[in-house]
């Protein structure tokens, strides 16, 4: 691990500033996919608690309590 990281600190330190671009790059295309893809999975997470409150809810007094 070590020896990767000051492989990393001397490639930032010979070529100036582009690895540097290529992360921030990097992290304008993958923050927002990470947002949209936790944000769907809280959406589908959020419909399966809602249907099953409804079907609870529609069905529940008539099969009686789960």
């Amino acid at each position: 691990m070590r020896s990767s990281v000051s492989k990393v600190n001397s490639n930032l330190r010979g070529t100036g500033g582009t690895p540097l671009l290529v992360g921030l790059l990097v992290l304008v295309f993958v923050v927002p996919v990470a947002i949209f893809r936790t944000g769907t999975l809280l959406l589908q997470i959020n419909n399966r608690w809602i249907w099953h409150y409804k079907f609870l809810s529609i069905y529940g007094p008539r099969v009686g309590r789960f």
